[in-house]
This record gives C-alpha cells, structure tokens and sequence, in this order.
C-alpha cells in the first residue's frame, strides 16, 4: 500500500487542496505541519527540494510544488479530465488561477499582520487586490457559466476544483464581498465545501485565517 505524507504549515493556504482531495477520494495520510514563524521551519526549509512547501511524499519520494502534487493525484486518483485536451485546459485554469493567487496573496497576508516587504494595506487593496481580482474573476466566472455542470470541467470534478475553491474559500470566508457580482464562483465554493465525502474532516478542521 502507498504511504503518502502531506508536509505543509499548520494552516490551509496550498497545502489545502491537496487535503481535501485526499480526503475526497478517501486516501490515508500522515502530515506533518510545521509553523511558519518557528525556527523549526527555518530547518525543515533546508530539506525541502526547493525551500517551499507543501510537499508530498510517495514512499519516501517527495513532490514538490503544490500544481505538480495536485496533477500527480488527479492522474493517480482520476480526477484529471477526461481527455488529453480537457486535461490541458484543465492545466491551464490552474496556472491562470494559482498566478492570480500568488501575485494577489500579499494583501492577505497584510490584512491578517503576517510580514510583509509591503504594510500599506490601503495602497496594496487599491494597487494590487481590486486590480488582480478585475482581471481574474470575470474570467472564471465565465469558464463556470460556460461548463454547465457546476465545476470547472463540463465532465465533471477534477483536481483542479479543489485548488480553486480551496483558495477562494480564503477569499470568500474573509472578504465576502469580493463575489457580489460572480455567483457561479461562490456556488462553486459552496458546491465543492458541500461534498459529502468532505464532511467528516471539514466538521474537525482547525480554524484559521489563511
């Protein structure tokens, strides 16, 4: 049997996609979960591939980058499209959506006191978050609308779903608002949140900011 071993921050952020899928398709797991502002994570940084986390171990053999993990569990676990061309478009709405999310993320970490080369949270929200979300959101709007079926794929689940509602349940959770005019990402939200194989964990979870 394959021991998989999930190595993130005691938080959600990206290492919470990666749970949840586990989760949904019932997978055992360990995790190890290191605090950000220890000095146990300025040594464990040392032993990651690239200094980053998450990072998921197979037997032993890790993967890193959290895009990387989620296609390795989408092909393992059949949730990476259909096709070959509907895995590719299913690609390319995760790296759309993940490089919204790290351009946009510093005002989030400003907004809950986390370290930041940048504090001014009024210039970041007017420079960086309405801007970024502008660009964004209307676009996945329309990839829901377009596909019919509630996910991101006209076919059904796939892996990139949970990135993408995991992520945006930060958003929504903290700053509702942001989704007053795109319901389709907040139906999404809810729809994978609502999952009956999720309940269990979401019922226990550790409560967080990010």
């Amino acid at each position: 049997m394959v021991h998989y071993k999930l190595q993130y921050f005691d938080l959600r952020g990206l290492g919470e996609p990666i749970r949840l899928i586990l989760h949904y398709v019932g997978q055992d797991f360990e995790e190890k979960r290191i605090d950000f502002f220890s000095d146990e994570w300025l040594e464990f940084k040392k032993k990651t591939p690239y200094g980053l986390l998450p990072v998921l171990l197979v037997d032993g053999v890790p993967i890193a980058e959290c895009r990387a993990i989620g296609r390795y569990l989408g092909k393992k676990f059949n949730l990476l499209g259909k096709t070959d061309l509907e895995a590719a478009q299913l690609d390319s709405i995760a790296d759309f959506f993940l490089e919204y999310f790290m351009e946009a993320r510093p005002y989030l970490f400003v907004l809950f006191g986390i370290p930041y080369k940048e504090n001014d949270k009024e210039k970041l929200y007017n420079e960086l978050w309405v801007p970024k979300n502008a660009e964004t959101f209307p676009r996945l709007e329309k990839i829901l609308k377009e596909s019919g079926s509630g996910f991101l794929s006209k076919d059904g689940i796939s892996w990139v779903d949970f990135f993408v509602a995991a992520l945006n349940y930060t958003i929504n959770k903290n700053l509702p608002e942001t989704f007053r005019n795109f319901p389709e990402i907040k139906k999404h939200v809810e729809k994978i949140h609502g999952l009956p194989e999720l309940q269990e964990y979401l019922g226990k979870r550790k409560v967080t900011d990010l």
